[in-house]
């Protein structure tokens, strides 16, 4: 985690939260937002940068749109001028991807086919620009008011307050 590139990201990040409609046009962010990258992070740590990216990127089951703070971080790293993002990248897991290992066929001399394991580029450079987007967008998550918006369910708002 590079502290200096964190704080330079900030003002990013907070242009990011409006511009993916994470933030509101009341200025606020669902605090289920902040749990999610919260968690993101530690899927990260915990786990594997991919895997958590692709986890992610996917909406499933969550009261918040997942797939916003993936772009929110993908658009962190696009305007940080630092960050080399390869022009075949559309999306986060695009850049992600470039960073892991795989495994490649090569022929030998004698014609046999061998694999290789070979480090994705910059692997590690990858994951510290991803993580360190991330802290930056939950740090800027904290200019905003956090709410909580909980799903309403309809049937609650037709009860009166005797039949609750």
């Amino acid at each position: 985690m590079n502290k200096r590139r964190i704080d330079a990201a900030i003002p990013i990040a907070y242009r990011a939260l409006k511009d993916t409609g994470i933030a509101d046009e009341k200025d606020s962010i669902s605090k289920t937002f902040a749990g999610q990258i919260a968690s993101f992070g530690t899927a990260v740590m915990m786990g594997s940068l991919l895997s958590a990216v692709a986890f992610f990127s996917m909406q499933s089951g969550s009261d918040v749109e997942r797939p916003r703070l993936m772009e929110a971080i993908f658009q962190i790293l696009k305007q940080d001028e630092r960050n080399v993002i390869p022009d075949d990248c559309e999306r986060l897991y695009d850049y992600a991807e470039k960073g892991v290992r795989h495994i490649e066929k090569e022929r030998g001399e004698d014609g046999e086919e061998t694999e290789k394991i070979v480090e994705g580029c910059g692997a590690d450079e990858i994951r510290e620009n991803i993580l360190n987007a991330a802290v930056a967008l939950k740090l800027a998550m904290n200019l905003y008011d956090l709410v909580d918006q909980k799903k309403k369910d309809p049937d609650q708002e037709k009860k009166t307050g005797a039949d609750r």
